[in-house]
């Protein structure tokens, strides 16, 4: 016994590792979509939804329908590990993402029953930026002196956010007036966990430094938890040509939290901050809306460097 343990202290190395890469979408799923807001009617086929307004207006939605992933951008990590035998170690790793702009969303809002109504247009363009813990275990061999290894592992996003721009334009063709609002909004998550798996080389450069490459799978999807309005600004063009610009942000956006806050929840019922389910509903807090998950799976290329003690 004391000679098995003293064989396998003789075999216990510790490393240490960077790495850089890329993320690839592995799974595409709709990311946009809109939601019955007013409980009347909807006629929905994925593409074209028919509505009625407060007003009791028929409204034409034409929506884009996107596909895609969160997960598709850069990725680098610093990792510290541990083998505790020749063949068997763990990893503490410690990730930063950050994704692709993407274009979520598009849609068009006309009132089909008023004639010469105005249109909206409405994009949303995203970005996340994210710190992961990468908790792991290590198998791994030997080939003539290369080492193919497997990772298994869990993945905790800890830090990070979504940046959302809303670019909306309305234009009035009655009085030929136009009206572009650009806002920048926030989104935090939820606790999530998720899962990455990576399958790799190394090839050792001398005694201590070795290069490797990996191929690596995440499936990890985020739930949003609140959001907020950081900034604002509206312009209006007039039929002659003047224009008028306003920071959101000194008027009703700072005055009015229910504007410029949300708070995700699984349901909304009748005692849910939202006007549209709640008629006593109070400006003075956040606006409760449905969550929808985000899903950040990725199929990740990298390439890394590792010193061993």
């Amino acid at each position: 016994m004391a000679t098995i343990l003293v064989a396998n202290a003789a075999q216990a190395q510790f490393y240490l590792q960077a790495k850089g890469g890329y993320a690839f979408p592995a799974s595409i799923q709709r990311i946009n979509g809109i939601s019955d807001i007013d409980g009347d009617n909807v006629i929905e086929d994925g593409v074209h939804i028919e509505t009625w307004n407060a007003a009791k207006q028929k409204v034409d939605v034409s929506d884009t329908p996107i596909y895609g992933s969160g997960g598709a951008g850069v990725t680098t990590s610093l990792t510290a590990g541990y083998m505790l035998t020749k063949h068997f170690g763990v990893e503490l790793a410690v990730h930063y993402f950050e994704s692709e702009r993407s274009h979520p969303q598009h849609t068009e809002n006309v009132i089909v029953e008023v004639d010469n109504s105005p249109t909206v247009t409405a994009d949303f363009y995203a970005k996340s930026r994210q710190v992961r813990i990468a908790p792991s275990v290590v198998v791994c061999g030997n080939i003539m002196g290369i080492s193919p290894y497997a990772r298994f592992g869990l993945l905790l996003p800890v830090a990070g956010q979504v940046e959302v721009e809303a670019h909306t334009i309305l234009n009035d063709p009655s009085s030929g007036d136009r009206q572009e609002t650009d806002l920048n909004v926030v989104i935090n998550g939820a606790f999530s966990l998720g899962y990455n798996t990576a399958f790799g080389l190394s090839v050792p450069l001398t005694p201590h430094v070795s290069l490797y490459a990996e191929a690596e799978l995440i499936t990890l999807a985020i739930t949003p938890a609140k959001s907020a309005i950081v900034s604002g600004e509206e312009r209006t063009y007039s039929a002659q040509g003047n224009r008028t610009t306003t920071d959101l942000n000194k008027i009703s956006l700072a005055n009015t939290i229910y504007l410029r806050e949300k708070v995700f929840v699984n349901a909304l019922t009748e005692t849910s901050n939202n006007q549209y389910t709640n008629a006593h509903y109070d400006q003075k807090m956040p606006k409760d809306e449905l969550a929808s998950p985000t899903n950040y799976n990725s199929l990740g290329v990298h390439l890394g460097v590792r010193y061993t003690f």
